[in-house]
């Protein structure tokens, strides 16, 4: 009787080619979770640009009482007429009125209330801001943005509340 020692060629074949099946799966699922993980970043950073772009607007635009006005599609300047309103760099002016002027290129909204340029918000590839009477309308596109079927970004619709309501009550 034969005594073996170690294993055949055939046992170390069947062993690499499950080690080797092994291994891609293990990088197929790596590449996967990777991926998931790119694109949850940018659906995060998406949704802070969003939700940011609008809470500062509406602020911003919903306590004025007069028209805002835009000398470029990435401009805009908006007068604050009321005492204690919150400026769009986070201060309280103590004087009414001022000026809140905002301009973006790319990748930064910039806001100067009369202290100085700040940014305010970094991460958009394309901004732009139309008038139209009592209503504005931001288009922002975020970086990375990841709807293919949006390719010029989310339209933001931001009525002048307080002008509106002061004309009716007139």
């Amino acid at each position: 009787m034969k005594s073996t020692k170690g294993f055949s060629l055939v046992e170390l074949m069947v062993a690499m080619a499950v080690s080797m099946s092994l291994i891609a799966g293990t990088g197929f699922a790596y590449i996967g979770i990777s991926d998931s993980i790119n694109l949850s970043k940018n659906i995060e950073n998406t949704q802070e640009v969003l939700r940011y772009t609008t809470d500062v607007f509406s602020r911003s635009l919903k306590q004025t009482m007069v028209s805002p006005t835009s000398t470029a599609p990435e401009n805009i300047r908006v007068v604050q007429d009321k005492v204690g309103a919150v400026a769009c760099d986070g201060t309280t002016p103590v004087a009414a009125p001022y000026t809140e002027s905002y301009r973006f290129e790319s990748p930064n909204l910039f806001c100067d209330a009369g202290n100085g340029e700040v940014v305010i918000l970094q991460g958009i590839d394309a901004m732009s801001i139309v008038i139209n009477d009592d209503l504005v309308q931001i288009t922002v596109l975020p970086d990375d943005f990841p709807i293919a079927d949006l390719p010029n970004g989310v339209r933001i619709d931001i009525a002048l509340s307080s002008k509106i309501l002061m004309e009716e009550t007139n």
